[in-house]
């Protein structure tokens, strides 16, 4: 999964382990921010996708909750189905470049 610019530019540019959460379960994976165009998780992200049954339009928040030398660690929640109504205003037309930021 390629990691939105905005992200990106609190994140180390560099090869790192990186641990998702999601209810109670954790999926080992490599964040890549080293010497390509766009920063992304490894393909280990594929089966957090997998066990999860993510479909389009589905939506994932990922809370950093640890950075450090060693690792990063995110919190995941998924969203099912569609963003809520609360947030449909900021919809338009947003991609890996120009994610929605709640907060």
């Amino acid at each position: 999964m390629g990691i939105p610019v905005k992200i990106q530019q609190i994140l180390p540019c560099t090869k790192i382990p990186t641990v998702l959460s999601y209810r109670g379960k954790k999926w080992k994976m490599l964040y890549n921010g080293k010497n390509v165009k766009h920063k992304r998780f490894d393909g280990s992200w594929r089966t957090f996708v997998n066990d999860n049954k993510l479909k389009v339009g589905d939506a994932c928040v990922f809370e950093l909750m640890e950075k450090s030398e060693k690792g990063l660690n995110f919190r995941v929640q998924i969203l099912r189905g569609d963003i809520p109504s609360k947030f449909l205003n900021m919809v338009n037309g947003e991609s890996i470049n120009a994610p929605i930021m709640i907060g």
